[in-house]
């Protein structure tokens, strides 16, 4: 074989001798291409319906209740939601208002911190005015009224003044005691004139709601 047919053709000769190069080439372009991809594909999207959760926020009221985060701002300004008179019922009433540390709490149904005065001039001015028949039925009603009970007085309104002795009261003594009541004897220069009871009231004054002969 003559050294004219070993050598190569032009072309395989041409990538022999820059093999290198050509390898070099190969791998920038691939590298830039790979690049390109990755620049240029779409970012991964959440699967369809996924919810992402979102933060819950409460916040502590002085009066140590946790506001939901679905309350309106009145609410979370700490006023009362409105009552239908419903309250701790089946059915989903809304729950009485609780006071808030503005509000006065009032205990009972009377006012607080008043002192009930001196009973005894309660009970002789009711006897005093009692056995007083002068001037008539009209007068003599007029002077218990502010002294005796309603329902006491619409009993009086029916007396017979005749059957009043006429005689002076002299003192009162107490008989019995309980919260709030006075059971009393008045008594003439004769004897025991008749048993009472006086009940305080809001203003601390004293009213007669009892009356009965003296027990024997």
């Amino acid at each position: 074989m003559t050294a004219d047919s070993k050598q190569l053709h032009p072309a395989l000769q041409f990538l022999k001798d820059n093999a290198v190069v050509i390898g070099l080439v190969v791998v920038v372009a691939a590298s830039v291409a790979f690049f390109a991809f990755t620049q240029n594909a779409p970012a991964a999207k959440s699967p369809v319906g996924a919810v992402t959760p979102a933060p819950v926020a409460t916040a502590q009221l002085e009066t140590g209740t946790a506001t939901s985060p679905s309350a309106g701002p009145s609410d979370q300004a700490g006023s009362p939601a409105p009552s239908d008179g419903t309250a701790g019922s089946q059915g989903g009433g809304q729950p009485s208002p609780t006071p808030s540390a503005s509000e006065p709490v009032v205990l009972g149904k009377e006012p607080q911190g008043v002192k009930a005065k001196e009973w005894r001039p309660y009970a002789k001015d009711f006897a005093s005015a009692w056995v007083n028949t002068a001037d008539g039925k009209e007068a003599w009603l007029s002077r218990l009224k502010p002294l005796v009970s309603d329902r006491l007085y619409a009993g009086y309104v029916t007396t017979d003044i005749r059957v009043i002795p006429a005689v002076t009261v002299d003192s009162v003594s107490m008989a019995e005691e309980s919260l709030g009541f006075k059971t009393f004897v008045a008594y003439s220069t004769a004897g025991p004139l008749l048993q009472g009871r006086v009940a305080v009231q809001a203003d601390g004054s004293w009213l007669v709601d009892q009356v009965s002969p003296p027990k024997k």
